[in-house]
């Protein structure tokens, strides 16, 4: 099967998301115990990338998924152990294909992703907006604007927080640490679909030009 070419009626902006997420407990609380854990690795990866100028879509997305007026595509690539049962459990947005997570839509003012918010201005906006999500978390951030968003350009946030059960007597208290790399991959007015089949690629977490440091200590 060849590849198809699909031309979007407005230009589409085009994100990858690197998503870090890590839950711990008491006993891993030095940083020393979870180094490892937080490190980024090699990431092999079905959701679709960006090459030598041309976006290319994951097999199985047909043309009918993308919706009328699209205009805007998150790539989701995770660097993570599994939560451990019982606790906050990942958000997910978006369309899967398998354990493809890839986001395409119509964005008319924002999009809540996580503890974030893209926000659809001219530079493009990167909220926090942790409350209405995390309900359970703390330390409690305000929503702010975190930074505006170039073509090119990889920024990471950091953030953490913890859950605590103790009063209850059910659970122990658990601790979160995230981290998020924002590339955004430019405009595109066309896409091209992988046929099938088509084996992963890798990708890795790029070096940020900018980091938004959230962490609080939670001790």
């Amino acid at each position: 099967m060849k590849p198809r070419v699909v031309t979007f009626k407005h230009p589409v902006k085009v994100i990858q998301v690197y998503r870090n997420q890590q839950y711990y407990g008491k006993d891993e609380k030095s940083y020393e115990t979870r180094r490892d854990a937080l490190a980024w690795q090699p990431i092999p990866s079905a959701t679709g990338y960006v090459k030598d100028g041309t976006l290319y879509l994951p097999p199985g997305v047909q043309e009918s998924d993308i919706p009328a007026g699209c205009n805007l595509l998150i790539f989701t690539d995770n660097n993570q152990r599994p939560a451990p049962k019982g606790i906050f459990m990942e958000l997910r947005i978006g369309n899967h294909y398998g354990d493809r997570t890839v986001y395409m839509g119509y964005v008319q003012h924002f999009l809540q992703y996580d503890f974030l918010q893209f926000r659809m201005a001219e530079p493009m906006e990167l909220h926090l907006c942790l409350q209405d999500v995390f309900g359970l978390i703390t330390p409690v951030r305000p929503q702010f604007k975190l930074c505006e968003l170039e073509p090119g350009q990889q920024v990471l946030i950091k953030l953490n927080g913890k859950n605590d059960f103790s009063a209850s007597g059910r659970r122990g208290r658990t601790f979160m640490e995230w981290e998020y790399i924002i590339d955004y991959l430019g405009d595109f007015s066309s896409c091209t679909i992988l046929p099938e089949p088509h084996a992963p690629i890798i990708k890795h977490a790029p070096q940020p030009d900018k980091i938004i440091d959230l962490i609080k200590p939670l001790w």
